[in-house]
């Protein structure tokens, strides 16, 4: 509907990142069935036009998260659920070769959050998940969110196995300072660096 707006002459309406986020955001808390590929779609779009010349809806790092997000709160029969897989998972890939962000410690945490709710306990998850925070810690980005994530989903003796601490007296400050150098913690602090991003 902005868009239409928009192109119909009504410059007040102009869609940027921000409101295609939020209606990303608005998919990801509704009940509706599709909720993965209409993020998806909707982040396609905004991409499409981005390419087209409009740089108010350059990509960045949040709106790959609320595609995520979207992914992660996938409420359906195990075709959609397993859909909502691999949309994180693309999503995550196409991040990682972006020129608008890198994954964050949201970025992490969400898609755990994605391997916790859309995956039945198995190896293939434990490998997943494994593999996810070793890139995690290569990256920089274990805060808070992410050990949050990871305790709620596996083992203790996973947890030991991939912290070297017990989810029960865990200390982010205890952890190697290379695996959290990179964290942003706080919401004002993330909204400072995507406002920085916006004005590159």
């Amino acid at each position: 509907l902005m868009e239409k707006l928009f192109e119909e002459g009504n410059e007040d309406v102009r869609p940027d990142v921000h409101s295609f986020c939020s209606v990303i955001n608005a998919w990801a808390r509704s009940q509706k069935p599709g909720k993965a590929d209409r993020a998806l779609n909707l982040f396609r779009e905004m991409k499409k036009l981005h390419d087209a010349g409009n740089e108010s809806l350059r990509p960045n790092v949040v709106a790959y998260n609320a595609v995520m997000n979207a992914c992660a709160f996938t409420n359906g029969d195990v075709q959609e659920n397993t859909r909502a897989v691999e949309i994180a998972h693309s999503i995550l890939k196409e991040l990682e070769q972006s020129e608008h962000g890198n994954p964050d410690q949201v970025t992490y945490g969400t898609f755990l959050r994605v391997v916790a709710s859309q995956m039945p306990e198995c190896d293939s998850r434990t490998q997943v998940v494994t593999f996810l925070f070793k890139k995690c810690c290569k990256d920089g980005q274990v805060g808070n969110l992410v050990i949050q994530q990871l305790k709620g989903m596996v083992s203790e003796d996973l947890f030991l196995s991939l912290t070297g601490q017990s989810p029960s007296e865990y200390s982010i400050a205890d952890l190697p300072p290379e695996w959290r150098c990179n964290v942003v913690e706080g919401k004002w602090r993330r909204r400072r660096r995507f406002e920085g991003e916006r004005s590159d």
